[in-house]
């Protein structure tokens, strides 16, 4: 195992550590915006809580394809967006895996020789919760480069509902900023951040 991918389980450790002291009981789903690579989030998921349901969305060909026959769950080549469709983005070519495969809505200038125009399936929280639920204790793990307002805008309904009881986000500057604002008025508060870029959010009510 390289020393990066060392690292990044380490810290993933640490947040799972954090998340499971502020939940009363084990979640039935882990609802993973993001994955990224094999043996990241979702396996913790599947290590801390056996008997949950894990949902991911991997919009990214070339991530989904690394991982569709392994992951510890479900598995949809999708992004998570305001409302179910088609959403339009950058993807990264697949010759640049390990750091330029990801899928975002925007791509900085500089960046764009990285990336191509896509147009991905996607799908919101909610539809996820309705169509593998019911769920009663849902935590939402999401790594995904920026979208975080549009993830929060398609999760009203299990937001509302009590079911999300942790929210984690890796998020930067104005975008977690954005996150607490929109998390608040569902009874949301941000705890002590555990990485560099990393926030939990636990419903407070």
């Amino acid at each position: 195992m390289g020393r990066e991918m060392m690292l990044h389980n380490t810290k993933i450790t640490k947040i799972f550590w954090e998340i499971a002291k502020c939940m009363k009981q084990p979640p039935d789903a882990f609802l993973d915006m993001g994955p990224g690579i094999p043996n990241s989030e979702a396996w913790g998921a599947r290590s801390a809580w056996p008997d949950c349901t894990i949902i991911g969305l991997e919009p990214n060909e070339f991530r989904f394809n690394s991982m569709s026959d392994v992951y510890p769950g479900v598995i949809l080549r999708q992004a998570v967006a305001p409302k179910a469709g088609i959403l339009s983005g950058f993807t990264g070519y697949s010759e640049y895996p390990e750091k330029h495969s990801d899928f975002r809505i925007r791509v900085a200038k500089t960046r764009k020789a990285l990336y191509k125009s896509a147009d991905i399936p996607c799908t919101t929280v909610d539809c996820l919760c309705d169509e593998y639920g019911p769920f009663s204790s849902v935590v939402i793990w999401a790594d995904i480069e920026g979208s975080e307002a549009g993830m929060i805008a398609g999760a009203t309904q299990a937001l509302s509902s009590g079911i999300v009881k942790v929210v984690y986000v890796e998020a930067m500057g104005r975008s977690r900023v954005k996150v607490a604002s929109l998390l608040s008025p569902y009874g949301f508060v941000m705890k002590p951040k555990v990485g560099p870029n990393d926030y939990i959010f636990v419903r407070n009510k």
